[in-house]
């Protein structure tokens, strides 16, 4: 995995050399398929597009949907995202500018994502054959930090950083992996609601931390890593299926309440308060530890 995702930024970088690269001026408008705004015409899906600070106008895809190979926002600069219009990246995302609408970003081809310290991305989606990672390997101590939604609706996600969603998280189909074993540098936060909706992730981060309600419509079942349950008198809405986590806890000071069977592979924790509602329903796991409070209508078979 280590040796796949050297090689992933290596094509990346080396890609991004002999790409050609336009630079935003604004000189028009804030229309950003007016070949008259950038150094070099409008970007495509083969060229890189760098937004510089101090342009007259701010970027928009108010008129219509944008493409760019690589996407730069630097230090001092703007751009807006309207609905409805997103931009699609085919390559590298690195922002240290603003987003001033909560737009989408959509990623559907290979490279990295990094957001600098106070920066963040609008929603997110990791979209078609798209194949990121996030910029820990060659900038230790990043994060990533979208301010809106995170959708996976196909490729691949790899967490070697923090990664924080403020709003919610959509996971469809895709897959969700990350490249060390270390749960403070590989964790995805979600702030706002969580939904397993598809066929999604075969290896989570170390750690998934999640502050709203969980909602679970199709099989999750992850081969390592920790979900941590955190918010406050929230819940686990399971439909139609047995949602089975590898290792479950549920945080100090956190109270969730499941309304169907839920399945454990090897450690439940409960330092806050976890309720099981569903009578009929076994939970079967290797470790229990509670030190706060676990109600369980259902029969717990420890192995």
């Amino acid at each position: 995995m280590r040796f796949a995702l050297y090689s992933l930024l290596v094509l990346c970088l080396s890609g991004a050399l002999g790409a050609q690269t336009t630079t935003w001026t604004g000189a028009n408008s804030s229309d950003w398929t007016d070949a008259g705004n950038w150094t070099a015409g409008a970007p495509n899906s083969g060229i890189d597009a760098v937004i510089a600070a101090n342009a007259p106008n701010v970027p928009s895809t108010y008129n219509a949907s944008a493409i760019c190979r690589g996407l730069t926002l630097n230090v001092g600069s703007f751009m807006t995202t309207a609905i409805g219009h997103p931009i699609t990246v085919f390559g590298s995302v690195s922002v240290s500018g603003t987003f001033t609408a909560q737009g989408l970003v959509r990623l559907a081809g290979f490279g990295t994502v990094h957001t600098a310290s106070g920066a963040s991305l609008p929603s997110v989606e990791v979209a078609s054959a798209g194949i990121y990672s996030t910029l820990g390997v060659a900038m230790p101590g990043s994060s990533v930090n979208v301010a809106g939604d995170l959708t996976m609706s196909s490729g691949i996600l790899t967490l070697n950083t923090p990664f924080t969603v403020q709003g919610n998280a959509q996971l469809t189909a895709g897959t969700l992996t990350r490249l060390t074993s270390t749960p403070a540098i590989d964790q995805l936060t979600v702030l706002g609601n969580a939904f397993f909706v598809g066929t999604i992730v075969a290896m989570p981060p170390s750690s998934m931390h999640l502050w709203g309600d969980v909602h679970i419509s199709a099989p999750f079942a992850p081969t390592f890593g920790e979900v941590w349950l955190r918010g406050i008198n929230k819940s686990v809405f399971v439909n139609g299926v047995l949602p089975v986590f590898k290792s479950l806890r549920v945080d100090t000071g956190a109270s969730y309440t499941a309304n169907a069977a839920l399945g454990v592979q090897d450690t439940l924790v409960v330092d806050g308060s976890m309720t099981l509602a569903l009578a009929q329903s076994d939970l079967s796991l290797t470790t229990l530890y509670v030190t706060g409070s676990l109600i369980s209508a259902a029969r717990l078979d420890l192995a």
